[in-house]
């Protein structure tokens, strides 16, 4: 019996082999190429130094007036919004702690109308008058189904406290 490199090795651990002789320099000319590439890299640095002036995060830096300016109003609506959850829900609970249904209410109410007017700024950006009216009149059905539940959940409450 013979025995020979290809049997001891398998196909495929041959090939590893011969692919690790070339990356050696054992065979394969592949060493001139690299070095070829490298030469070729020095032109190209010129050209990313001048993509750095139309680079976005350096934009965003430059934007940053803007961006506070939004982010006062964004705080400023968030809290006049939950003062006028909170009146509601001291309003709906009459000073009991809120009910499980009820804070699962809030929080789904809160996320389709952050949603909403997600899609109705971004609408507006684009300057998309449909897709603004249908966002304004989800946001009404939004509100008059939560205002619904939180009366019937009112109601709810008082039958089970006479319970």
């Amino acid at each position: 019996m013979i025995v020979t490199r290809r049997s001891i090795l398998g196909a495929g651990s041959s090939l590893a082999a011969l692919g690790l002789l070339a990356a050696c320099g054992g065979s394969g000319g592949s060493g001139a190429a690299p070095a070829g590439k490298a030469e070729g890299k020095p032109g190209d640095k010129p050209a990313k130094a001048d993509e750095k002036a139309t680079d976005p995060t350096v934009n965003a830096v430059q934007k940053k007036d803007a961006d506070e300016a939004k982010l006062k109003d964004r705080l400023q609506r968030r809290k006049t919004e939950e003062d006028a959850e909170r009146a509601k829900v001291v309003a709906a609970t009459k000073g009991q702690p809120m009910s499980e249904a009820l804070r699962q209410e809030m929080t789904r109410h809160a996320r389709r109308i952050a949603r909403l007017e997600r899609i109705k700024a971004v609408a507006t950006d684009a300057k998309d008058n449909a897709t603004v009216q249908r966002a304004t009149k989800l946001i009404e059905l939004e509100n008059t189904r939560h205002d619904k539940f939180t009366s019937n959940a009112d109601s709810k409450d008082e039958k089970a406290g006479a319970k």
